[in-house]
């Protein structure tokens, strides 16, 4: 992190938003989540004996967010349980699924963001 910082990356606090989202993507800068399947995906949590929506643990989930329209967010997802690698969710539940797994979003761009 420290090298990356002495680079010119710039680590940014904002406050995770679908605004915040869509402004990254109104650039063509696609955005890296990651995020609790549970509330995106109306999945059961886990633990070591199956299913355990009590006593389980969310688990994480990761996928790049490349678009936005009528408030779906489109996204290219590289699991292998969707039927296919691109598809939407709803804006607000994927912002939600974010805040509430770990609330960090990955934007690589090698231009100057103001």
């Amino acid at each position: 992190a420290i090298r990356f910082l002495e680079n010119g990356g710039k680590i940014d606090f904002s406050s995770i938003s679908k605004s915040l989202v869509i402004s990254y993507l109104n650039r063509k800068i696609p955005v890296i989540a990651t995020f609790t399947a549970q509330l995106a995906y109306k999945l059961p949590k886990e633990s070591d004996d199956g299913c355990d929506d009590i006593g389980g643990e969310p688990w994480k989930h990761t996928l790049v967010i490349n678009g936005f329209k009528k408030n779906q967010f489109y996204v290219t997802d590289p699991a292998d349980f969707q039927p296919e690698p691109e598809y939407s969710i709803n804006s607000d539940t994927l912002i939600d699924a974010i805040i509430r797994y770990d609330s960090n979003l990955l934007i690589i761009n090698n231009q100057r963001l103001s």
